[in-house]
């Protein structure tokens, strides 16, 4: 591939439609039949999820907010972030755990963090594009696996469904805004293309990785 042609697949426009579109397909092909799950497995997958997610999302909206140049994207990020701790959303996801009797275990940690420092290494490099892209995705493919964490955890007995309700309500406008906050961000780098797609990659792979029944 010649200089130039590399240059416009790096450069130009992005799609946050499309690829946040992709990285929902590939997140629901990870989400097996809950009813071929035994209780065991439910149990490790929300441990799992709980760890990783609960320990990581946070600092990571703090690295969207700090490291991205535009206004859009930093409205969208510091939002979500203000909401995850106005409104105690890490607290809200153990309280789950609890409930589904799945509270995580240090091999759950281990495996959680083992999983992240792959995100995390990127993270580091405060990228704006990156990391908008990352939890922008984050945000959108929640829209197809909180339903699915609720359906397995009732199996579990759970009777506290307070975190998926609030996720299904927010979710979906909070997945809208980081399409127009990624466009905005990408305009703005000369480059988006990788950074958007290695972004939400990473979210996926993470995402895939914390859902393994059979790891």
């Amino acid at each position: 591939m010649s200089q130039s042609q590399t240059s416009e697949l790096d450069g130009g426009p992005i799609d946050a439609g499309t690829i946040f579109a992709v990285a929902r397909a590939n997140v629901r092909e990870a989400l097996v039949a809950p009813d071929s799950l035994s209780d065991d497995q439910c149990r490790r997958i929300i441990r799992r999820y709980t760890a990783g997610v609960g320990s990581n999302f946070v600092n990571w909206l703090a690295a969207g907010t700090v490291s991205c140049r535009s206004l859009e994207a930093r409205y969208a990020t510091a939002e979500n972030l203000l909401i995850e701790i106005r409104d105690d959303h890490p607290g809200m996801l153990r309280d789950f755990a609890k409930s589904s009797a799945a509270e995580p275990e240090t091999e759950d940690y281990r495996y959680a963090q083992a999983e992240a420092r792959h995100v995390q290494d990127r993270v580091s490099e405060m990228s704006g594009v990156f990391l908008i892209a990352l939890v922008g995705t984050l945000e959108n493919v929640s829209l197809d696996y909180i339903p699915w964490l609720g359906i397995i955890s009732e199996r579990l007995g759970n009777d506290n469904m307070r975190y998926v309700d609030i996720h299904g309500e927010a979710d979906i406008e909070h997945a809208r805004q980081f399409h127009w906050a990624l466009e905005m961000e990408a305009a703005l780098h000369p480059k988006p293309k990788p950074l958007s797609q290695a972004g939400a990659d990473s979210a996926v792979s993470f995402i895939r990785a914390l859902f393994r029944a059979d790891a």
